[in-house]
């Protein structure tokens, strides 16, 4: 009993494990009665792994977040074909290039001034404490080639008027003046051909047209003074206009050129043939109107210290690179109520050899009278040197400069009076002493100030002497 019981239990066990072998339908009998058979037993538990472990195929698998973007950037977006003009690289439809870019500058000034005793008004001696020169520039490039610039200022800023040599004070009630508000398109590559359009100085006299936070004296030379009066007229000598220049250069050599037309305004009167007053004006040239027409002709040698559009230049040469600049300038305009025509001419020179900075100008300014009045002649001139000594280990400039500066005003007082033109003879010597700590963007100065006049006349002076120090910072 017990060995059937054994058989048939083995039986049993023997088609539960051979079975899944089977199931093609080949029959117990024939597997049982296959030899080799019985040995890979583990088989079964063996076979089915593979079917158990299939992944499904890698496409199914979902892609990286990032892959879409990476997928569909460059080629499968059409864009519309650029105008020939933006090909080209021309004016139209092009981004702007640059941002708004504002600076400032302050130069604010300490000191004394002693007024001449011998010369009306007699005033007491005084302290000089003033916001000398502020301005502010807005500038922008908004396309290719073309330029903006809005530019203020508000100089002499809370200065006693009989603390000032030269110049006037800013009453406090006066909003900061606008200087210039130009535009500028580059018509040919290089700079050879600049269209400026808008309210600038026109291109008569070179001290007239230098920038002046960069003068290593305390103000302008006197030709400055007469070229802007002879031209302008009274203020600061801006006019609307066009100007029309450029800068040719083959190597070393260089040629400016400039021509401006502009239209100077003024304040007056009209009278008629008996003298009687007709009308009154602030703003215009008055019954008799004619363009004022001024041009400049440069050449140089080395690097020019032409800037804006070559219009302006600077006085001083700060790399220490040797150059020369001559050149002529001058300005003509026909009858205004004012004068019969008035006309311009000067002739400057401009030298930087290594750390030695000279420049020097000649101008002559006249007027003639409507009707049967005297004519009025005025000439002015100037010569300024500084040398840079190098301080502070090479990172600062230490210049010792002197400005002489003299104007010969007509001697009819009554003709060159009534046409605004200076009578007399002045002198002006500015010695001072710079310190460049960021060439003229961070400079102390201090300055010795001597004026004086010849009797009696009409000059852009007061007759005194001043001492003061200086800080200038231009961002």
């Amino acid at each position: 009993m017990r060995c059937r019981y054994c058989v048939r239990t083995l039986m049993i066990m023997a088609a539960v494990t051979i079975g899944p072998l089977t199931v093609s339908g080949t029959g117990l009998a024939q597997t049982a009665s296959e030899a080799p058979a019985a040995k890979p037993a583990v088989s079964p538990v063996v076979s089915p792994t593979p079917a158990l472990s299939v992944k499904p195929e890698p496409a199914a698998i979902p892609a990286p977040a990032t892959a879409p973007a990476l997928a569909t950037a460059p080629a499968l977006v059409a864009k519309p074909a650029k105008p020939a003009a933006a090909a080209t690289g021309g004016l139209w439809f092009k981004k702007p290039e640059r941002a708004l870019v504002i600076n400032g500058l302050v130069y604010a000034v300490a000191g004394w001034t002693a007024r001449d005793g011998g010369m009306a008004p007699t005033v007491d001696d005084r302290a000089l404490l003033s916001l000398h020169r502020g301005r502010l520039w807005v500038r922008g490039k908004p396309y290719a080639g073309l330029t903006y610039v809005v530019h203020f200022g508000f100089d002499r800023a809370g200065g006693d008027e009989y603390a000032l040599l030269q110049g006037g004070a800013l009453g406090l009630a006066r909003a900061p003046a606008l200087l210039d508000a130009r535009s500028q398109y580059q018509l040919m590559d290089g700079g050879a051909l600049i269209l400026t359009a808008g309210f600038f100085r026109p291109a008569v006299g070179l001290e007239n047209n230098a920038v002046v936070p960069a003068l290593s004296s305390h103000e302008p030379a006197l030709t400055a003074v007469l070229a802007r009066r002879a031209s302008v007229g009274p203020g600061h000598g801006r006019a609307a206009g066009l100007n029309l220049g450029g800068r040719l250069r083959s190597g070393s050599l260089g040629v400016v050129y400039q021509l401006s037309a502009a239209a100077p305004t003024a304040s007056g009167a009209i009278v008629d043939d008996d003298g009687a007053t007709v009308a009154t004006y602030s703003n215009s040239s008055g019954e008799k109107a004619n363009p004022l027409v001024a041009g400049t002709l440069a050449l140089t040698w080395g690097v020019d210290a032409f800037r804006a559009g070559h219009m302006l230049h600077l006085a001083h040469n700060y790399s220490g690179k040797t150059s020369v600049t001559l050149g002529a300038s001058g300005s003509y305009q026909g009858a205004t109520d004012l004068a019969a025509t008035s006309m311009v001419t000067s002739a400057f020179a401009i030298a930087h050899v290594g750390d030695l900075n000279v420049d020097g100008e000649w101008v002559k300014a006249k007027r003639a009278a409507n009707g049967t009045g005297p004519d009025a002649e005025t000439t002015a001139w100037h010569l300024r040197a500084g040398y840079s000594l190098h301080v502070l280990d090479g990172k600062a400039l230490l210049e010792p400069a002197v400005l002489w500066s003299q104007m010969d005003g007509d001697s009819t007082l009554t003709g060159a009076t009534s046409m605004k033109l200076f009578t007399g003879q002045g002198r002006v010597l500015d010695a001072a002493l710079n310190l460049y700590l960021r060439a003229h963007k961070l400079r102390i100065a201090a300055h010795f100030i001597q004026t004086t006049k010849d009797g009696a006349g009409s000059l852009p002076i007061r007759p005194g002497w001043t001492a003061l120090v200086g800080l200038q910072v231009l961002h």
